[in-house]
């Protein structure tokens, strides 16, 4: 068993470990049933402490992926073959969990980087206001409170506004049954964990993923694996080892323009992804909230559009293409599903926003989206440029694949830099951005970062790419200096 530790590396030795072994064992270099060598040999071979290694072997446990027995030790768990063909719709009334849970709410501190004053952020996930379309908007909604003011503001269906349901199943080509309206797409994350997630569930995501999903699903009291995944997407093959041997409650993905790394899995990965989904019967969860802002290439069908056993649950928000104000997202999924997840949203907040449905319908059905997503992809193309310009430019030491679509450059780091380091200088110079930490399930990612390009003019970006380029700088000298200190000779004693 080959294992390589970077010592110099911020990620900690543990997780390293950990992380060689699960990728040995779904790759299928370690059998099933392989014995792991003892935590003290290991501990030995790789001049570490046994504790470090007992840490890495606790998070193979805890992904389903080893199990220790008196007088063996630890050994690489067995997996469950997929089921064959003919190919059934999912058991959904097994899926769901009880309704009684135990919620505990994760806090981070993300907040403060999106709006502090005289902070160019780079770190929030949001579009840019100087596009949005507020003439066409204002005048809407005064033509619809002037028309259906009295019961738009009255009570509106748990479900969703009637005419918004019907538009969007025309769109999705399902029945309004299967249309459910939210606000905003990460409620649809939360209301899906509490409806399928006990404690102690397993849900697999891709590594990395979008932050508000490893939160809606640890607050559930899920257990979460994380995917390796490249610029395609998700690692299939290691997919498929994890699934045989967990039986989680669903896959989650962003298969367009994913967050944060703006990756696009491919449309044979997309096939594959569904075939095992119904191999081993496991429903997936599709985010999909940047599919309609594409700079380059021919756009994808979505896992949903793929779908032939109704496997999929399918979330898109109007928060991306269009602004976060009005909070109106939406969920396409089996009638079953969505008559499950009605009930849980009333709890939360009884219904979305009757007059912002309303107001939104309007927009969709006059046809002004796709002249607005027009502009705003000829925008943010000529925003992504200017950043990928500066990169190069001000930051010639991090490196970064020019995405698609979607609003994000993930960046990744020089040798020896962390991510929470370089965002304290950054901070000094006056701007933020999100370290990698946050989307990873299991403490990786220091060596990355997440810029967002959408929300900032071409100017204002070039200006804050340069200001973290003297950032980097900085603690590049910072670092020099330590080391100076370090390797030092002791001054004599007299």
């Amino acid at each position: 068993m080959q294992i390589t530790l970077d010592r110099r590396s911020r990620t900690p030795l543990h997780l390293q470990i950990a992380h060689r072994i699960k990728e040995l064992i779904l790759r299928g270099a370690i059998p099933e049933g392989g014995r792991l060598p003892p935590t003290r040999k290991l501990a030995r071979t790789l001049g570490v402490n046994r504790s470090t290694v007992v840490q890495a072997y606790e998070n193979l446990w805890s992904e389903a992926l080893v199990e220790s027995h008196v007088g063996r030790g630890t050994t690489v768990r067995s997996a469950e073959q997929g089921r064959s063909i003919p190919v059934s719709s999912p058991p959904w009334g097994m899926l769901f969990a009880p309704r009684a849970e135990s919620l505990e709410v994760e806090l981070r501190e993300t907040s403060r980087l999106f709006d502090r004053d005289g902070l160019i952020s780079l770190a929030a996930g949001l579009p840019g206001p100087d596009l949005y379309p507020v003439d066409s908007i204002t005048q809407i909604t005064r033509d619809v409170l002037a028309e259906e003011g009295r019961t738009l503001l009255q009570w509106c269906s748990l479900q969703g506004y009637a005419p918004l349901r019907r538009l969007l199943a025309e769109q999705v080509g399902t029945s309004p049954g299967e249309i459910m309206i939210l606000t905003g797409s990460t409620q649809g994350l939360y209301l899906t964990a509490r409806a399928f997630v006990e404690p102690g569930d397993f849900v697999v995501v891709e590594a990395p993923t979008y932050l508000g999903a490893i939160q809606a699903f640890r607050a559930a009291g899920a257990r979460i694996i994380g995917i390796p995944a490249d610029e395609e997407g998700m690692d299939l093959e290691m997919l498929e080892n994890s699934l045989s041997r967990t039986q989680p409650k669903f896959i989650y993905t962003l298969p367009t323009f994913q967050n944060p790394t703006g990756a696009i899995l491919n449309l044979e990965r997309r096939r594959r992804l569904l075939d095992l989904a119904y191999r081993y019967r496991i429903p997936v969860v599709e985010d999909d909230p940047y599919r309609e802002l594409r700079y380059d290439g021919e756009t994808l069908p979505t896992l949903k559009d793929l779908d032939t056993h109704d496997y999929v649950i399918h979330l898109s928000t109007f928060t991306k293409t269009l602004f976060p104000g009005l909070r109106v997202g939406w969920l396409a999924a089996p009638r079953r599903v969505v008559d499950q997840l009605v009930p849980a949203k009333h709890l939360l907040d009884i219904f979305t926003n009757s007059l912002a449905q309303a107001v939104i319908y309007r927009y969709l059905h006059q046809g002004l989206l796709q002249g607005h997503l027009e502009t705003v992809c000829r925008e943010y193309r000529l925003r992504r440029d200017a950043a990928a310009r500066a990169l190069r430019r001000y930051c010639p030491d991090l490196s970064f694949t020019l995405p698609k679509g979607g609003y994000y450059i993930w960046c990744r780091l020089p040798r020896n830099f962390a991510a929470k380091e370089l965002l304290r200088e950054g901070l000094r110079e006056g701007i933020s951005f999100l370290s990698g930490e946050v989307f990873y399930p299991d403490g990786r990612g220091q060596d990355h970062i997440r810029l967002t390009f959408t929300s900032q003019k071409p100017e204002v970006l070039t200006a804050a790419i340069k200001k973290l380029g003297l950032a980097i700088r900085r603690l590049r000298r910072k670092s020099v200096e330590k080391r100076a200190q370090r390797e030092a000779p002791a001054s004599p004693l007299v």
